[in-house]
């Protein structure tokens, strides 16, 4: 259960960064899949 809220606020805070960097929202996407894969 810790490690599903964990995985969320890094996913958040990631989220975040992106859109305040004005990164595009399809890179953040394959940012984002990336993530899952190599963690998965």
């Amino acid at each position: 259960m810790s490690g599903t809220v964990a995985g969320v606020l890094i996913f958040d805070f990631l989220s975040n960064i992106l859109l305040l960097n004005d990164i595009d929202s399809n890179t953040q996407l394959v940012l984002k899949g990336l993530i899952i894969v190599i963690g998965g």
